[in-house]
């Protein structure tokens, strides 16, 4: 069976870059390492940044010399043997379980906040039904669909950011610091800690590890 290329670059750009979405980073990830780290965030954000580069630039050699279909799955199966490719496996399945769950929740709880009426529990299936009819529709218009809601989101990302530089309060030092608040004071975050965060703050990656 042949199949047709239907997608254009960008679109398959967009496709790889909303494995988790900008926002998705920014509004469910984020406060997470805030109230783990606190200014020690930027520092998580940064290693985690770095972290994801090196995985993106090892599946890039990794998928160039293995160019077939399965994704990581087929790439550790002709690596690593069976048995690990047979984990890689589960991994991605329990995976695809939670991250749209995750993030499907994270939406609704943003989402009943702006609009009070509607129920989390309620709002938040309806959200992982609506994708996944989208998903299983025809790839180019997922993968339109999908150009579009990226590009939404980076401009509202874009619009956060320019929001918050032009409304610095505290110096460029903070960024550098590891203090959380603990009721009324500050202390120091411990690196076990940082570093235990740094793997909630790779899922902000996952996009650019798949590009």
């Amino acid at each position: 069976m042949h199949l047709s290329k239907t997608l254009n670059i960008v679109e398959t750009v967009s496709l790889a870059a909303s494995d988790i979405s900008p926002t998705s980073g920014v509004f469910l990830n984020m406060p997470v390492a805030i109230v783990m780290v606190g200014t020690g965030s930027f520092l998580v954000s940064l290693m985690a940044g770095i972290i994801a580069v090196c995985v993106a630039l090892t599946m890039a050699e990794v998928g160039s010399a293995f160019p077939k279909s399965g994704g990581i799955y087929s790439v550790i199966h002709r690596v690593m043997g069976k048995k690990i490719g047979f984990l890689a496996l589960v991994a991605y399945l329990v995976e695809g379980v939670f991250i749209p769950a995750v993030t499907s929740m994270g939406s609704a709880t943003y989402l009943a906040a702006v609009i009070p009426a509607l129920k989390v529990n309620l709002l938040a299936p309806a959200l992982m039904l609506i994708a996944m009819l989208i998903s299983i529709a025809n790839i180019s218009s997922t993968g339109k669909f999908t150009t579009f809601l990226l590009a939404l989101e980076l401009l509202v990302v874009l619009t956060i950011t320019i929001a918050c530089l032009l409304n610095l309060k505290q110096p460029v030092s903070v960024l550098f610091s590891t203090q959380v608040i603990h009721g009324n004071s500050f202390s120091n975050v411990s690196w076990p800690t940082i570093f235990s965060t740094i793997a909630v703050m790779l899922f902000s990656f996952n996009g650019l590890i798949l590009l």
